[in-house]
């Protein structure tokens, strides 16, 4: 309700779990298990075509704007499944639909394929009227948030180029190019969902 301070909302989080290392764990898990999978035709072809490019910045550029090509987004959230965790592989590309999990699950999973390093990362978009937002990027923005999901609200993809250089890749966006942050997600925290990841 655009009329409505959130601040003047009171609001309880609670968590059970003490810190996003657990959270990553969980999470990491189902996310691999879905990167892991087969690439459809359609990906396959991603690849290929991708791979024609010299450049690593190019070659990501191909691969967001192929997928945004192929894909409109559509959210499903009917059940926890569905809320925290990407379709498979074969299903995002059969529906040609999904939303930002799936645009960066399907995003990394090329990557990976043709070689890149690539995680999917949960960070928060800035929403103004967002009360996980207010509370973890202005309320309190030198304190750690609590360990809760509602601190996240977009999937993006964090990628390690050759040079060892890393950078950040939203495919969800109509226009997406390797290297550059758009002013919504600047700066904001992220949490890589890797096994190996230390953030």
């Amino acid at each position: 309700l655009p009329l409505i301070d959130p601040q003047t909302i009171p609001t309880v989080a609670v968590s059970i779990n003490k810190n996003w290392a657990q959270v990553n764990s969980m999470f990491a898990a189902g996310f691999e298990k879905v990167l892991s999978q087969p690439l459809p035709k359609e990906y396959t072809e991603i690849v290929q075509k991708a791979q024609k490019e010299k450049d690593e910045f190019q070659k990501i550029n191909v691969v967001t704007s192929e997928l945004a090509r192929q894909m409109t987004y559509a959210g499903d959230w009917k059940n926890s499944e569905d809320m925290f965790f990407p379709k498979n592989l074969k299903k995002i590309s059969a529906l040609k639909t999904g939303d930002c999990k799936d645009f960066a699950t399907a995003t990394a999973g090329i990557l990976r394929k043709m070689g890149i390093k690539a995680s999917v990362a949960l960070v928060q978009r800035m929403l103004p009227l967002n009360p996980g937002y207010l509370m973890a990027r202005q309320n309190f923005p030198n304190e750690e948030p609590i360990v809760n999901m509602q601190t996240w609200n977009h999937a993006i993809v964090k990628v390690t180029l050759a040079n060892q250089k890393d950078i950040w890749v939203d495919p969800t966006n109509p226009v997406s190019f390797a290297g550059y942050v758009k002013e919504d997600i600047k700066d904001s925290p992220a949490l890589v969902l890797s096994p190996d990841s230390k953030q």
